[in-house]
């Protein structure tokens, strides 16, 4: 399995999905490797890694159907002419009978799995980290010198076996594949992946969420509905679309573009569309795990002293010269729920003005901060 990079994408929907191309890409120059550490030296290293990219929910999926539903029985009997506009119009015609085409292809029996390409951004990661720090990850494989840990779900488990895979292929017993030892803990006993599921007021604040809330009333978003809704409509048709349902044509166009590398319904979303709908969803995840509130940052404390507990063993094992091998790599597997409250708690991606439902000119252009989705 090869990594490199290829000529980036021009799709719409290729700057709001998380494609591994666009993040290897975005991160290239910006993770250090060894030769820049100058005089210090790379003892020990720790690993915390949302899974690869997945298919949507099965929520997500049965909300598709039932959206294409409602739109195919309003294109049924509407004849895609050109219209007296030139082009556009032939464009626009065009556009709908493609949508009334649209044949779906995210099923529910893969809701939530990891993808193919999830499955391959793990690996290159692997490699790419290889790369920057080969004192540290050249050696063979042994389960006190390499420590894996993952939640229980399929697509974390798996992420951890194709990491693993790309980390050490080519120096196992088997062919060259290394098995691995993987530490996985059931989901109601996960205090430190999961931690998010084990602290009542965290949860009660996250159901208590508002500002996405308040953005869909923003005249952004009304604005942005009309245009799609502009498009939808017809002379011989009229359809009053809810923010529901453009969200679902927003979630179809980010899905198939991730796991498809193309979608028609991302034809319905102009640049400006995408930034309304990218600013509503990282506005969610601002509040419910990342800066917008201590509680978010606060509740990663386990993890966070998972992670300085295992480089103070390293840094204690170099100081005294002890005779026993400090253990070189610990990889966690996880979610978004895990990594973004571990990032906050750093205050890594901060803005200086909170992301709010009403300064969304403001925050829009945010290039280095909370721009997650």
């Amino acid at each position: 399995m090869g990594c490199h990079v290829t000529q980036q994408r021009t799709c719409i929907a290729y700057r709001y999905s998380r494609p591994p191309l666009n993040r290897f890409i975005r991160f290239k120059a910006t993770v250090r490797n060894e030769t820049a550490l100058g005089t210090c030296k790379a003892v020990a290293l720790y690993g915390l890694i949302r899974h690869g990219t997945r298919y949507p929910q099965k929520k997500d999926i049965q909300r598709f159907k039932e959206f294409f539903a409602s739109l195919s029985q309003k294109l049924r009997n509407i004849r895609y002419g050109g219209g007296d506009d030139g082009g556009n119009g032939a464009q626009i015609g065009s556009l709908l009978s493609a949508l009334h085409g649209w044949e779906n292809r995210l099923h529910e029996e893969d809701a939530s799995k990891l993808t193919h390409h999830g499955s391959r951004e793990q690996f290159c990661l692997a490699k790419r980290l290889a790369q920057r720090y080969p004192s540290l990850l050249e050696e063979k494989y042994c389960s006190s010198t390499y420590a894996f840990k993952s939640t229980q779900l399929s697509r974390t488990i798996e992420s951890a076996l194709s990491f693993a895979h790309g980390l050490f292929e080519g120096r196992g017993p088997l062919n060259g594949y290394q098995p691995i030892t993987l530490d996985v803990v059931g989901t109601h006993e996960d205090k430190l992946l999961r931690f998010f599921d084990h602290c009542p007021y965290y949860l009660k604040m996250k159901e208590e969420e508002v500002f996405a809330q308040e953005f869909q009333n923003s005249h952004h978003i009304h604005q942005m509905v009309a245009r799609v809704q502009a498009i939808i409509n017809t002379e011989q048709q009229v359809w009053n679309m809810t923010f529901k349902d453009i969200q679902s044509a927003y979630k179809l166009c980010i899905s198939e573009h991730v796991v498809f590398g193309d979608s028609i319904w991302c034809h319905l979303f102009s640049h400006h569309d995408m930034d309304v709908m990218e600013y509503h969803a990282d506005l969610k995840l601002y509040w419910t795990k990342g800066h917008g509130r201590d509680i978010n940052w606060k509740s990663a404390a386990p993890l966070v002293a998972d992670m300085l507990e295992h480089l103070k063993v390293a840094q204690d094992s170099v100081l005294h010269a002890q005779v026993r091998k400090p253990r070189k790599a610990t990889f966690r597997f996880a979610h978004a729920e895990t990594l973004l409250p571990f990032v906050a708690f750093w205050g890594l991606m901060n803005d200086s003005q909170p992301l709010r439902h009403d300064n969304y000119l403001e925050m829009v252009d945010r290039m280095v901060s909370w721009q997650l989705t």
